[in-house]
């Protein structure tokens, strides 16, 4: 219902509100269905909070809470993006984009690993080589450009579709 009334009618705070009711049901459940929805919805809610509400804190709260409920490449890429995002933010004390980078580093390395593990699945070359992409953007804003280089090169770049370009210009305005 969250995602109807998100993508459908643009009634964000009533999926805020679908989005909470789920996660208030699954308090406390070990099922793995009902686990991955609550991760679902925390997802999304760390989307709109992000995308919406432009509320940092929450949205990193929210993906955090995702992937420690039932991690999934897309939410793990996501918050990579973010705290990447939030790292390059020229307000914060070096110390503290320092810590971003490196939080970004980890959740980037668990997408790709998930993604890796999931390579039967859900995945995709293109999304494996955004991952890859992302992942390679955090490397080189920490000093690893080689490793970065060995992460994503030529043939990853051709198997991106049209939405990881934007990254790709991330990744060479880095360079």
């Amino acid at each position: 219902l969250g995602r109807f009334q998100q993508g459908k009618t643009g009634d964000f705070k009533g999926a805020i509100e679908s989005f909470q009711r789920v996660i208030a049901a699954t308090v406390g459940e070990k099922d793995p269905t009902l686990l991955n929805f609550k991760a679902q919805a925390l997802k999304n809610l760390g989307i709109i909070y992000y995308t919406r509400e432009h509320d940092l804190d929450q949205a990193v709260t929210k993906l955090t809470d995702s992937i420690a409920v039932s991690a999934t490449t897309e939410a793990a890429d996501i918050l990579s993006q973010l705290l990447f995002r939030i790292a390059r933010d020229g307000k914060r004390s070096e110390k503290a984009r320092a810590a971003q980078l490196a939080k970004a580093l980890k959740i980037g390395q668990l997408a790709a690993k998930l993604d890796a593990e999931n390579a039967d699945k859900a995945t995709t070359p293109a999304r494996t080589a955004k991952i890859q992409l992302q992942l390679a953007i955090v490397l080189e804003a920490s000093g690893q450009g080689p490793l970065a280089k060995q992460t994503f090169g030529l043939a990853q770049e051709k198997a991106l579709s049209n939405e990881g370009l934007y990254q790709l210009a991330v990744l060479r305005s880095l360079r």
